[in-house]
């Protein structure tokens, strides 16, 4: 089962330690993540394997201005919204 994040540009989340921002916001179900120096275009229709297991999609989104990151990863992965990972609740 895939997990789910709704969040907005400048927004970011951690898998494991890897820190991934969205970037920009091109459509409902088209966005772009960076991580690193790397930045992915992040579509509805493939996944895209941002960090070795870890792959993103777009899922569909009713909300404006909002990405919704579908995540699939194996359950060992740590996955963190941002403001959570900064406050120490690995």
């Amino acid at each position: 089962m895939a997990l789910t994040l709704t969040l907005k540009t400048g927004d970011d989340f951690y898998a494991d330690d890897h820190r991934l921002v969205v970037q920009e916001i091109l459509s409902d179900t088209h966005f772009r993540i960076s991580g690193g120096d790397r930045i992915w275009d992040i579509v509805d229709d493939r996944a895209t394997e941002v960090i070795e297991d870890v792959f993103l999609s777009a899922g569909a989104n009713p909300q404006i201005g909002t990405a919704r990151v579908v995540i699939e990863a194996p359950r060992a992965v740590l996955i963190l919204r941002g403001e959570n990972y900064r406050r120490g609740k690995r």
